[in-house]
């Protein structure tokens, strides 16, 4: 039945009836098998990804994501180590965002001006910091509450509530049979993972599709660079 509704889903929303004709919402059916947690939610994505000795040996990453815009390339990329993090945002060889966290402060520029980062927002730069948050969750002070099940693209999958250290909340799908995370739901987008590929013995997302505002983009990985020599002044904000 769910590989059905996936094939059928490209054609518009697919609805559900009963044998007595009844329309259904399958989420509803969906039930917890018990035994499972949060935790152990997390702990199954941990191991899908390449287990948490594999990932607590990535000490710094880096990727860059393209999407096409209205014809236009647009490129995403992301840099962190655990402590600080780089996140910039590029078109036609044009930086439109660029955010940068040293470990304690943040400079953050849209279109050549400063943007002040709100301070409940400070609270989580830790956590976005960290190349695999999950794995510091406890530590940081995010807390994740398992409050169902849901289909997602034609699969069951847990559905995660995330309360971050600034109380923002977000959603996070993790696939039933993969372990592996499907979808996270911010107040700012919604990003859905549709593949995966693996670098150095970790899996990376490979494609996403992510929706902002209402406007779609489909960002696919370029190019991944693990455990590179970053200079001392990589996250110096300037």
């Amino acid at each position: 039945g769910d590989d059905i509704a996936s094939s059928l889903s490209q054609f518009g929303p697919v609805k559900y009836y009963d044998r007595d004709g009844i329309n259904y919402d399958p989420n509803d059916r969906l039930k917890v098998p018990e035994g499972v947690t949060a935790a152990s939610v997390i702990d199954s994505y941990i191991k899908a990804l390449g287990g948490e000795d594999k990932l607590k040996a990535v000490k710094n990453f880096s990727t860059t994501y393209t999407a096409n815009v209205q014809g236009q390339e647009l490129q995403l990329v992301n840099v962190k180590n655990n402590v600080g993090s780089i996140q910039t945002i590029k078109m036609m060889g044009m930086t439109l965002t660029n955010s940068v966290y040293d470990g304690k402060e943040v400079k953050a520029v849209a279109q050549g001006r400063a943007v002040e980062m709100p301070a409940d927002k400070m609270k989580d730069m830790p956590i976005d910091a960290k190349v695999f948050p999950e794995l510091y969750y406890g530590d940081l002070m995010a807390m994740p509450e398992l409050v169902g099940m849901q289909m997602v693209n034609g699969s069951k999958a847990y559905k995660l509530k995330v309360t971050m250290p600034s109380g923002t909340q977000v959603t996070e799908y993790f696939d039933m049979k993969s372990g592996l995370k499907v979808k996270s739901v911010a107040p700012t987008a919604t990003v859905e993972i549709k593949d995966y590929k693996e670098y150095e013995g970790v899996l990376i997302p490979e494609l996403m599709e992510v929706n902002q505002g209402g406007m779609v983009i489909k960002a696919e990985l370029k190019n991944v660079s693990i455990n590179a020599e970053l200079g001392p002044d990589t996250f110096k904000i300037k």
